[in-house]
């Protein structure tokens, strides 16, 4: 199977040390606790050098819950881009924020739909979970060109689900904070990414890198009687720091050292660009084809089931991607087949087997 998505393919590159380290749980050794912690506090230490410029760590269940834990100490009012994860907004919603406007980066409008003043959140994914686009350079200069919003103080969230791994790591972040505060008053940033999409972890651990956001109940390994151990929203966060969890772990170990590869990065790019290179000016029956700016393209099809069937017959393991009512005419709104070109899970001559696969479809 060519998994031309990351998810599917994170339980298959199980490496030896995390096997062991699995293996010591399982038998109930203590020494597993210690290795376990050491590890959790050397990652920590890495990515607040790595990152620099002041920037914080914390460590989360996943994306999700770690901003709703972080929901009860920020402003009431937000903004939010049309390429945001539903479940992400939901965590707004079911708090009773306010989301003052939508952002689209790729008509570059802002829909106002109640006023705005003050100090404000900025919710933006790094890269748009549906077509794979970097969108932040066009949040940003959105929100320049706005005298609303210029008008405005952001806490800028940034949902980096797709971002480290993919076309940035750890040590891009700064250069992101650095961009938006160019251009928009900044009153705290937090980028979060997690670990069981583009670094092939496992899912139950996230990082929020962050200026001065709080979220007591992600604060700590193990939560204390006078810790808030549960969000507002119910759900428990502080479950991922138990290090008894193997799939915690296992995070801290190759997940975690892929979070800094740079050299990846450039693999990654080489197979989008193959893909790119063979698919530009072709026409293929019953699919268009959006090339992203990252390491990420969309197939939309009349029925994108069709399409996704037809390439699992083929051997390529793809995702379906729902459509979008938010976006309106934009790319992504009607959904369809997401592909993503990671070095961890594809060669170039899987390239040339999707390709097949692509000529020889009938929709």
């Amino acid at each position: 199977m060519r998994f031309f998505d990351v998810i599917f393919a994170t339980r298959h590159f199980d490496a030896e040390d995390t096997i062991a380290l699995w293996r010591k749980q399982e038998c109930g050794d203590l020494g597993y606790v210690t290795e376990t912690a050491g590890l959790h506090a050397d990652y920590c230490r890495r990515l607040k050098a790595e990152a620099g410029d002041g920037l914080g760590a914390l460590l989360g269940f996943n994306i999700t819950t770690s901003i709703g834990a972080m929901l009860p100490d920020l402003p009431r009012t937000f903004l939010a881009t049309t390429c945001e994860f539903p479940a992400v907004l939901s965590q707004f919603q079911r708090s009773g924020c306010d989301l003052a406007a939508w952002l689209c980066p790729f008509t570059h409008e802002i829909r106002w739909r109640s006023p705005a003043a003050g100090h404000v959140v900025l919710l933006v994914s790094h890269v748009d979970y549906i077509t794979g686009q970097d969108i932040v350079d066009d949040v940003i200069d959105v929100l320049a060109d706005s005298a609303q919003a210029q008008e405005l103080r952001f806490t800028v969230i940034v949902d980096g689900a797709h971002g480290i791994g993919n076309n940035s790591t750890i040590a891009d972040v700064a250069k992101m904070r650095a961009s938006f505060s160019e251009r928009l008053d900044i009153e705290d940033f937090v980028y979060i990414f997690d670990h069981n999409k583009w670094l092939l972890g496992f899912p139950g651990m996230s990082v929020s890198l962050h200026t001065g956001v709080r979220a007591p109940a992600i604060e700590g390994i193990f939560p204390t009687p006078a810790s808030q151990s549960f969000a507002e929203f119910g759900e428990p966060v502080s479950v991922s720091f138990n290090p008894l969890l193997p799939q915690w772990a296992a995070n801290l170990m190759g997940p975690a050292e892929r979070a800094f590869d740079t050299d990846s990065l450039e693999a990654n790019r080489m197979l989008s660009g193959t893909f790119r290179e063979l698919t530009t000016g072709r026409t293929f029956p019953g699919v268009d084809i959006f090339h992203a700016n990252s390491n990420m393209a969309l197939l939309s099809s009349p029925d994108p089931r069709v399409l996704l069937s037809h390439l699992g017959e083929r051997g390529c393991r793809t995702h379906l991607m729902g459509s979008s009512k938010v976006r309106g005419s934009a790319p992504g709104a009607t959904g369809g087949v997401r592909l993503t070109f990671s070095s961890l899970s594809l060669q170039q001559e899987d390239i040339h087997t999707l390709i097949d696969a692509l000529e020889d479809f009938r929709p």
